[in-house]
């Protein structure tokens, strides 16, 4: 993984550019696509805005947290989160609400990524001073052939529905015979068939997923889950919106060694992860700067929110405010 401190957008697009070239060059073979993710903070973890500060909060589930906040969006607003939306159309509309999910937003977009990294939040040191942090972009090599674990995408989306609030474990064998009961997991009730009948244990010449519901689950979560989600509002579709799908922590059963169980706790890609292809580091004296040369080619908070009023009222009162 490199890491790259960038200057200005032009320098910024050239480094892009030199990555989508060797990208490119390597697609015949690895079928890769660059994903981005801007921060404003590089210290951020890579991890979604439902486990954030979890540590603080221990007195309520992981589950129970989702299921609730969920239920209350969807209680509220059922004409805009409906109760007939797949699992991960619901939570990409959640997420673009700024409700927290265990969804990621990653763009296909390099600008939108660089917006979002410049986009100033100040902070207070230990002091209490106020400082504006160095922001990143994290450029993602994403293999883009992955559309055979769709309907195990939507059960892991729907992980808060699934287990019960009680839980704080359930095996992914369980997991798997109650999300092939789901009408999202139709296209796969082939393979779930195979792997709960346990018919072809034995069978030498079958492959390793075949024999084992644990192991499948785990080897569908062991990679980053980089998806899509329908466009149902235009800012998806103006910030080129994709994801990262966040499944819960896997480890051995506690009541049984030899099975594998979700945990309630959701962990962070790390910076070093092999799905991080290059970290640009933005230097905070550098981002305001940025911010107008992204401005003249049209990436700026109107155009990359251009469904919120309240956002387009702020753009027109600040443009006028200059000509005082």
């Amino acid at each position: 993984m490199n890491k790259i401190i960038i200057q200005n957008l032009s320098e910024y697009v050239e480094k892009i550019c030199e990555l989508n070239n060797n990208t490119i060059k390597a697609m015949p073979v690895k079928n890769e696509v660059l994903l981005y993710r801007g921060h404003s903070d590089e210290s951020y973890d890579i991890i979604p805005s439902i486990s954030r500060g979890r540590e603080q909060s221990t007195s309520i589930s992981l589950f129970n947290h989702e299921r609730d906040m969920i239920e209350m969006a969807q209680y509220k607003r059922p004409d805009i989160f409906r109760a007939d939306l797949r699992p991960l159309e619901l939570l990409a509309l959640l997420q673009h609400y700024e409700m927290p999910t265990r969804l990621l937003d990653v763009s296909e977009n390099p600008l939108v990524a660089l917006y979002f990294a410049c986009n100033t939040r100040i902070k207070k040191d230990q002091t209490g001073k106020n400082y504006i942090p160095d922001g990143e972009v994290i450029v993602f090599t994403h293999n883009e052939i992955s559309a055979s674990t769709y309907p195990i995408v939507n059960a892991i989306a729907d992980t808060y529905r699934i287990i019960e609030s009680s839980n704080t474990e359930m095996t992914m064998t369980t997991f798997l015979k109650r999300a092939s009961k789901q009408p999202y997991f139709l296209e796969q009730c082939n393979i779930t068939d195979i792997l709960l009948s346990r018919k072809i244990e034995e069978d030498a010449n079958a492959p390793d997923w075949m024999k084992n519901p644990d192991q499948w689950v785990k080897s569908c979560c062991e990679e980053p889950l980089f998806v899509y989600a329908p466009i149902r509002i235009e800012r998806q579709q103006a910030q080129s919106g994709r994801y990262i799908l966040f499944p819960n922590r896997i480890v051995p059963y506690l009541h049984n060694n030899s099975e594998l169980a979700f945990t309630s706790e959701i962990l962070p890609i790390e910076k070093d992860s092999s799905c991080i292809n290059t970290i640009f580091i933005i230097p905070a004296d550098k981002k305001v700067k940025i911010l107008k040369e992204l401005n003249m080619f049209g990436i700026n908070k109107e155009t990359l929110f251009p469904d919120s009023i309240d956002v387009l009222c702020e753009s027109i009162k600040n443009r006028f405010s200059n000509l005082l």
